[in-house]
């Protein structure tokens, strides 16, 4: 049985993204794992050659798909990194970025933890 609760997941929302794409939930999930990598790779490359452009629309991208599988609190903090491309706020980016690259960390394991308890390990 699924445990229904979760301190990094919206368990709501996972049932709505595999309602919307009428996949299995756990190959979304794998999806999204594989995505993300790319993504944070894509920014922290970004990062480097100070390129706001591909961080604003990498980081817009990763914060829109962890919001559909309910990693709500890691979607707010891709906003703060939004947000501070878009003002500007260039000392606070690198800072950012780390932040979301930990935090990902419990995404992660948790959407792991939960693919594996649908495909009954």
């Amino acid at each position: 049985m699924l445990k229904a609760v979760s301190p990094v997941i919206n368990f709501n929302a996972l049932t709505e993204l595999e309602h919307g794409f009428q996949k299995n939930l756990s190959e979304l999930i794998e999806l999204y794992l594989k995505d993300a990598d790319k993504k944070l790779e894509q920014l922290q490359k970004a990062n480097h050659e100070n390129n706001l452009k591909n961080i604003l629309c990498g980081v817009r991208e990763l914060r829109n798909r962890s919001m559909d599988v309910g990693a709500i609190q890691f979607s707010f903090n891709c906003l703060n990194l939004e947000l501070a491309v878009q003002e500007r706020r260039l000392e606070s980016i690198a800072g950012l970025l780390k932040q979301i690259i930990t935090n990902f960390t419990q995404v992660s394991t948790e959407l792991l933890r939960i693919r594996q308890q649908l495909d009954g390990h």
